[in-house]
């Protein structure tokens, strides 16, 4: 019994820990605001479209797409915030051209147009965003986030300055904003670097379409892919989903929802493993017991007394339990740590949570064979042996 009630007790604290850490990254800044935005992913190569034709095709469709009733803004990427893919190159800042690229950080980075911030709801906190004159055949720009402008240029106004990515022949950028941190690559990540740069300095084949609508993003779905249609009928478009469907993905919200569900069902079974454990011992004391019962019973003890008898018998062996569990619980949590998202590995509440449900539930199964013991018969107690 007192085994059971430790490990009942781990599994709990366990299971708390990732529902708090789950309650806690639905919270997160993730530097966005998701809310009525759709995403479509299509890819221009694969109907053999060239560079011309890919951008001229891509230029048309956001101008239909603005043009559509309920549609705010519409901007294209490379790549989605949390989604499956993403580009990371090393990073030469100025001054370290000659800098192997081993020794280099590798940062992951988007491709983006004039519209995106706007789209996606990202700050810029500095300088200016990427615009309408950032062009192939202008000076190469580049927007980066608060982490990268502090690791990259500590102290001072990055503005102006420059740096190259993917290779240290390639032209330099200059940094002409700084966007709000957010999140990229995972939800739980920390704080990373990250930078965007023109599509039109940059070009891919491959992009998302963000739409941000003024009614449900996905009445529009049908409205948004006949324009692609119309002006490519054969071209698939995929990954059709509103940003916080985005957000639920690997990379996202998934894979602690299921270890909160995971862990909830394991802590559901031990806690039901636990209540029968103790149910059981106590029913079988208080039969070992009922003639001892009655006895007490005939002498004068009251109803109250005995229900008391039987429920400090169990409670004592729970609590052992609990002490037991609490140390084995302070060390266990320890290895999902670095699974939990702004949740302390000794989170006072998850503790206290977890051990609240214990006891109550323990204390259920004591008061069920404590209450029959109560309401026994003396004169039949006393006939048991």
């Amino acid at each position: 019994m007192i085994a059971q009630a430790a490990g009942s007790l781990v599994v709990l604290i366990i299971a708390a820990l990732f529902l708090r850490s789950l309650e806690h990254a639905q919270k997160l800044d993730i530097g966005l605001n998701p809310d009525h935005v759709l995403n479509l992913t299509m890819d221009v190569q694969q109907m053999g479209l060239d560079e011309s034709r890919g951008k001229n095709f891509y230029r048309q469709l956001n101008e239909r797409i603005r043009a559509l009733p309920g549609v705010e803004s519409a901007s294209f990427a490379y790549s989605v915030p949390l989604g499956y893919y993403s580009q990371w190159n090393e990073v030469w800042k100025e001054g370290q051209e000659g800098v192997p690229e081993s020794d280099l950080p590798r940062f992951p980075h988007n491709k983006i147009d004039s519209a995106y911030f706007a789209t996606m709801g990202i700050s810029i906190l500095k300088g200016r965003p990427i615009d309408e004159h950032d062009q192939s055949g202008s000076p190469r720009v580049a927007v980066i986030n608060e982490t990268m402008a502090r690791q990259f240029w500590p102290g001072q106004d990055p503005i102006g300055h420059h740096f190259r990515y993917g290779s240290s022949q390639v032209p330099e950028v200059e940094v002409v904003g700084v966007a709000r941190d957010g999140r990229y690559a995972f939800i739980a990540e920390d704080p990373r670097p990250y930078f965007y740069v023109p599509l039109a300095q940059d070009y891919s084949s491959v992009r998302v379409l963000h739409v941000r609508t003024s009614v449900s993003s996905v009445t529009l779905t049908r409205a948004i892919e006949d324009q692609v249609h119309s002006l490519a009928p054969d071209l698939p478009v995929f990954d059709v989903m509103t940003m916080h469907d985005a957000l639920q993905g690997g990379n996202g919200f998934m894979l602690m929802r299921l270890a909160a569900q995971f862990a909830g069902a394991l802590g559901g079974l031990s806690l039901l493993l636990a209540v029968v454990g103790v149910y059981g011992v106590i029913s079988y004391a208080v039969n070992q017991r009922i003639h001892e019962i009655g006895i007490r019973m005939a002498l004068g003890a009251q109803r109250e007394s005995i229900l008391g008898l039987v429920m400090r018998q169990g409670l004592k062996l729970v609590v052992i339990g609990l002490a037991a569990g609490l140390a084995i619980a302070l060390s266990a949590t320890r290895i999902v740590a670095n699974l939990l998202v702004n949740t302390a590995a000794v989170d006072p509440i998850a503790y206290a949570l977890a051990t609240l449900l214990l006891v109550s539930v323990a204390a259920l199964a004591c008061y069920i064979p404590a209450r029959r013991a109560m309401r026994t018969d003396p004169l039949v107690a006393l006939r048991y042996e």
